[in-house]
């Protein structure tokens, strides 16, 4: 990776960080709830290359060690992989030069009644969506797909 600058573009809860470059438009990836963590036995989002879709996000400047720590953390269910500069879409600031990295989905699948996807984690990604604005919580919302088998692990006000 040498000296040159490395971006992470994000998706979900990682982007709940205040510290981000810009907002983006990943194209030609799709984002759903489609990681199954057995470990805990919870669905959780991810993305996978799909032609024509596009999905909504963050990008970071993050150091090598920083990508070291993300890659044994996400070992089990995600790959990291160089994204292509033409498949980012500016949607607000600016994109410095360097690599871009993305996790994606090692396999993809859906939500299940014994894996759910658990309202407080969709709670921080929406945290996330309404401090950028909500014509980007709109879009996420929107780009979102396989919203099944959600469970209220919330208290109640």
């Amino acid at each position: 990776m040498g000296n040159e600058r490395n971006l992470l573009f994000t998706y979900g809860s990682l982007m709940v960080e205040p510290n981000f470059l810009c907002s983006v438009r990943l194209k030609n990836y799709k984002r759903s709830w489609e990681v199954l963590i057995k470990e805990i036995k919870v669905t959780s989002l991810g993305i996978s290359n799909k032609d024509g879709a596009n999905c909504n996000g963050l990008i970071y400047e993050v150091d090598g060690g920083k990508l070291q720590e993300l890659d044994i953390r996400e070992t089990n269910s995600y790959k990291r992989v160089e994204i292509n500069r033409d498949y980012i879409e500016l949607i607000e600031g600016d994109l410095p030069e360097g690599r871009i990295w993305t996790y994606i989905t090692k396999i993809p699948q859906g939500p299940t009644k014994d894996s759910p996807i658990l309202m407080s984690y969709v709670e921080v990604i929406l945290t996330g969506c309404i401090n950028i604005g909500e014509g980007f919580t709109k879009e996420f919302l929107e780009s979102t797909y396989d919203w099944r088998f959600i469970e209220g692990d919330l208290k109640k006000p």
